[in-house]
C-alpha cells in the first residue's frame, strides 16, 4: 500500500468512488481511536475482520450508542456502548 500510493495517480484513483469500492473489498476492517481533547489516546475499538462494519471513515459517540459510517457505505452502522 505504501508504494502505491507513492504514485499521484493512485492517489487520484483511490479518492474516486472506484477506488473507495476496491478498499472497501480489501480492507474489511474497522478500527476507532477515541482521543482527548489534547490528543491522548483514550480507547480503541476494532473489528478486525469487518464482519460488524467494514472500512469506517467517521465515527460519532452520542447518547452511550456509536455511529459509523463510511465514504463507500450506503447505512450508518449503530454499535451500543456499555
Amino acid at each position: 500500500m505504501e508504494t502505491i500510493l507513492g504514485f499521484p495517480s493512485m492517489k487520484h484513483l483511490l479518492a474516486t468512488s472506484i477506488g473507495m469500492r476496491i478498499l472497501d473489498v480489501n480492507l474489511r476492517m474497522a478500527k476507532v481511536l477515541e482521543v482527548s481533547n489534547d490528543g491522548r489516546p483514550l480507547r480503541f475499538m476494532e473489528d478486525p475482520n469487518g464482519k460488524a462494519i467494514g472500512f469506517v471513515t467517521c465515527a460519532l459517540e452520542h447518547e452511550k450508542n456509536l455511529y459509523l459510517g463510511g465514504l463507500n457505505s450506503s447505512f450508518v452502522g449503530k454499535l451500543r456502548l456499555e
